[in-house]
C-alpha cells in the first residue's frame, strides 16, 4: 500500500486499487452533513414553536404535547440517525461524502451495511471530542496508515475516493482488445490441449482461484464476468506456453479444471 493507495486482492487473485480520502476531504464532507442537520433542526424547530403557538391558541394543550414530543425524536433522530441512514441506504456514502466523491466500504472491499454504519457512527461520539473538533478523530486519521478514525478501527471500514468517471466500462476493455498480441474478438472454443506434465506447473492457490471463478461465474455481470475470467486465464496461460492459442478464457478454465481434477492423483 503506497501513503494514498489501498491495494485489496479480491478471491479471483485480482488486485483492486482503491485511493483513500485525505483528511481534508473528510473533514469537508463532514461540515456539509453537519450543516445539512443543523438547517433540518433549525426548520423542524422553528416549525413546531409556530404549530405549537397555534394549538395554544386553538386551547388544544394535549395536541401541544404530543406534537413537541414528536418533533423532539425527529431531531433525535436527525442527530444520531442521520450518518447510519445514508451510509445504510447510500452504499456508504451521505449527502457531504457524495459531493465529494468519498464512500465507506469495508477493508475488504465490500459495501458497508447497518451494522457497520452503526458501529462507526456511535463511536463518532468519541471522534468528535473535544465538541464539535473532531480532535480525537483527526488525530487518528493523522497516525493511521490508512487515514481511518476511532470509528473506522471499531467498524473495520476505510474512507476511499470515488474515480468511476476514470474508470472504462467492463465492455470497453474487450472492444478490439489485445492481450500479449493476440486478438480476443474472435476466440476458438474447442480443440484445446493441456499437456498432462504442463500440468504440474499449476499451484493450489491458482487451481482454488479457478475452481472459486468456476463456481461463482452464473451470479456475475456479463462484462465483469468475461473480465475476471481473462484476469484468471491469461497468466496460466502463458506459464502453460499456450498463448500461442487464440482460445476462449473461460473455456480454457473448464478445460484446465476437469484435466487438473481428472489426474490430481497423478500429480
Amino acid at each position: 500500500m503506497l501513503d494514498n493507495e489501498l491495494s485489496i486482492e479480491i478471491p479471483e487473485h485480482v488486485e483492486l486499487q482503491f485511493v483513500l480520502a485525505s483528511v481534508g476531504n473528510r473533514f469537508l464532507a463532514c461540515v456539509i452533513d453537519h450543516i445539512i442537520q443543523l438547517l433540518a433542526i433549525f426548520f423542524i424547530v422553528s416549525g413546531a414553536r409556530s404549530f405549537q403557538v397555534t394549538l395554544s391558541a386553538l386551547k388544544m394543550r394535549w395536541g401541544t404535547n404530543w406534537f413537541m414530543a414528536g418533533a423532539i425524536l425527529v431531531v433525535f433522530l436527525i442527530t444520531f440517525g442521520y450518518f447510519v441512514l445514508f451510509e445504510t441506504v447510500w452504499n456508504g456514502q451521505t449527502p457531504g461524502k457524495r459531493w465529494l466523491r468519498l464512500r465507506v466500504m469495508r477493508q475488504d472491499g465490500r459495501p458497508i451495511g447497518f451494522y457497520e454504519a452503526m458501529i462507526r457512527n456511535l463511536v463518532r461520539l468519541v471522534d468528535i471530542m473535544p465538541f464539535p473538533s473532531y480532535f480525537v478523530g483527526i488525530v487518528s486519521i493523522f497516525f493511521s496508515r490508512e487515514y481511518r478514525r476511532l470509528g473506522d478501527y471499531a467498524a473495520g471500514t476505510v474512507v476511499v475516493k470515488e474515480r468511476s468517471s476514470e474508470a472504462p466500462r467492463f465492455s470497453e476493455l474487450f472492444e478490439d482488445d489485445e492481450i500479449f498480441g493476440e486478438r480476443t474478438s474472435s476466440p476458438s472454443m474447442s480443440g484445446i490441449a493441456i499437456p498432462p506434465h504442463a500440468l504440474r506447473l499449476i499451484t493450489n492457490e491458482e487451481m482454488q482461484a479457478v475452481e472459486a471463478f468456476l463456481k461463482r461465474r452464473a451470479r456475475l455481470e456479463r462484462g465483469r464476468r468475461r473480465f475476471l475470467a481473462r484476469r484468471i486465464a491469461r497468466p496460466l496461460m502463458l506459464k502453460l506456453h499456450l498463448m500461442a492459442r487464440a482460445v476462449d478464457d473461460e473455456t480454457f478454465l473448464e478445460e484446465l479444471h476437469r484435466e487438473y481434477t481428472r489426474r490430481a492423483k497423478y500429480l
